[in-house]
C-alpha cells in the first residue's frame, strides 16, 4: 500500500476511481494531519468560522447563533477530540447543538475528518491525542441515480408530489437540515449560497433532485456538503422550494417566436462581438474562469433565470461569484471574484482576467458587495432577438448523468 502524502487534496479529483484502503496511525505524523486539515478548513469551515478560527468568518453576521470561538483554550480544552469529531461527521444536532452545524460524514473521510480535528486543535494552541489506529481515506460513494429512481421521481411529479409535500419540506430547510446555515430565504439564512426566495423560478424540480441527492456527483468541489437526505426528505425540499417563487413587479422579456441557437452560440463565443460571453464563462472547458461554468446551464437554471442573469446579473448573485472588495495595509486597492483561498492568501481575478495574488497579512479592510462582474448593459447592447438567441443555445447545454 502507497502511503499517504497529499492525495486527499485530489480526492475530489478521482472520487471515482478511489479503492478503499486503510491507513495504520503510523503511517501519519501528526504535523502530516495538521497539513491535511487546514486547507479543508479554508474550504469547507472558515466562511463561518473564520479563517483564524475565531468565529468571525464573513457568513457568521448572517447568523442567528454565533460559530464556535476555535481559538479559545477554554472552551476547547472542555471538548474531547471524538466530541468534535462527532460534530463535524454528523452535525451540531449530535451533540444537542444548533442545526446550523451541517455534517460531513457524506462527504469527507475518516482520514479528512480526523485532519480537520487535528487542526482545529492547533487554532487554540493545542494537539490532538485520540487518533484511532487505524483510518479510512476512501470518501463515501456517492450516490448514482438510477432510471428507476429517475422513473419514481416523474411519477411523483405526476402525481401532484411537488404540491403534496411543502410544509414537511419547510420544516426540514428551516428546523431540522442545516440550509439556513448557508442560504437565505425573504433576507433571514446565511450568505455562502444561493438565496432561495424565488427558488421556485430559478431551479428545475430536476436539477433540485439531482443536486439535493449527492452535491458532490454534480460539482465535486462545492463547499455544500451531501446530508445523506432519505428519497422522501429530497422530494419534500423540492416541493417545498418549487413553491418558492417571491415577488417580481418587473415586466417579463418577451422571448421571440422563432430563436437561432446557432446565432446564440456564435454570439457568446465571438469575442470580438457585442455579447463576449467566453471572455468571463466557460462551455465544456472553453471560455473564460471570471465568471460560473455554463456547461450545463440548460439543466440547472430555469429559462427565468438566465434571462434575469442576462439583463440583470446583480439581482441573484450565483454562488461563490459576489465581487470581492480589498484594501490592503499600503492603501491598494483590489477588486475582483475570490478565488484559490489558502491559509495565508487568496486570489482576486478582476474583470479583466487579470489575477491579484493577496496575502492575508496585508488586507486591512475586506468587503463582499452585491454586484456582479458582469456588464448590466445588455438590454441596449442586444436586439431582443440577439437575446432570445443566445438563450436558445444555453438552454441546449444539458447535465447528463447514470
Amino acid at each position: 500500500m502507497t502511503k499517504f502524502n497529499f492525495r486527499f487534496i485530489f480526492l475530489t479529483l478521482a472520487v471515482f476511481s478511489l479503492s478503499v484502503s486503510q491507513i495504520s496511525a503510523e503511517e501519519i505524523s501528526l504535523d502530516t494531519l495538521v497539513k491535511k486539515g487546514g486547507p479543508l478548513f479554508v474550504h469547507y469551515c472558515s466562511h463561518c468560522h473564520g479563517i483564524d478560527g475565531d468565529g468571525e468568518g464573513f457568513n457568521a453576521d448572517y447568523l442567528d447563533r454565533q460559530p464556535a470561538n476555535l481559538t479559545d483554550a477554554e472552551f476547547m480544552a472542555k471538548r474531547k477530540d471524538s466530541r468534535i469529531y462527532r460534530v463535524i461527521k454528523k452535525g451540531g444536532p449530535e451533540v444537542r447543538k444548533s442545526n446550523l452545524m451541517p455534517s460531513f460524514g457524506n462527504t469527507l473521510s475518516d482520514l479528512e475528518i480526523w485532519s480537520l480535528v487535528a487542526f482545529v486543535r492547533t487554532l487554540s494552541g493545542g494537539e490532538i491525542k485520540e487518533i484511532p489506529k487505524e483510518l479510512d481515506d476512501k470518501r463515501p460513494e456517492i450516490k448514482k441515480i438510477s432510471k428507476k429512481d429517475w422513473d419514481g421521481f416523474n411519477a411523483w411529479k405526476k402525481a401532484g408530489g411537488l404540491d403534496s409535500d411543502a410544509g414537511y419540506g419547510e420544516l426540514l430547510v428551516n428546523n431540522k437540515k442545516s440550509c439556513p446555515a448557508c442560504h437565505s430565504i425573504e433576507d433571514e439564512g446565511g450568505a455562502l449560497g444561493p438565496d432561495l426566495t424565488r427558488a421556485g423560478l430559478l431551479y428545475s424540480p430536476e436539477w433540485l433532485y439531482q443536486w439535493l441527492n449527492n452535491p458532490q456527483a454534480v460539482k465535486p468541489n462545492t463547499k455544500m456538503p451531501d446530508q445523506g437526505l432519505s428519497d422522501k426528505e429530497v422530494k419534500a425540499i423540492i416541493s417545498f422550494l418549487t413553491g418558492m417563487v417571491g415577488e417580481d413587479e418587473e415586466e417579463p422579456f418577451r422571448v421571440a417566436k422563432k430563436s437561432d441557437p446557432k446565432n446564440g452560440k456564435k454570439l457568446f463565443f465571438d469575442l470580438e462581438g457585442k455579447a463576449k460571453c467566453a471572455k468571463c464563462h466557460s462551455i465544456n472547458q472553453e471560455g473564460g474562469i471570471i465568471g460560473p461554468d455554463l456547461s450545463f446551464v440548460g439543466s440547472s437554471r430555469n429559462e427565468s433565470f438566465i434571462i434575469e442573469s442576462l439583463l440583470d446579473p446583480s439581482k441573484v448573485l450565483t454562488s461563490g461569484y459576489s465581487t470581492v472588495s480589498v484594501i490592503t495595509k499600503d492603501g491598494k486597492f483590489y477588486s475582483g471574484i475570490q478565488k484559490n483561498e489558502k491559509l495565508e492568501s487568496f486570489d482576486l481575478i478582476d474583470e479583466t482576467g487579470k489575477t491579484n495574488s493577496i496575502n492575508r497579512s496585508r488586507v486591512n479592510k475586506f468587503k463582499f458587495a452585491d454586484k456582479s462582474l458582469m456588464p448590466e448593459n445588455f438590454k441596449t447592447e442586444l436586439s431582443e432577438q440577439e437575446i432570445s438567441d443566445i438563450l436558445s443555445y444555453l438552454k441546449t447545454l444539458k447535465f447528463y448523468t447514470n
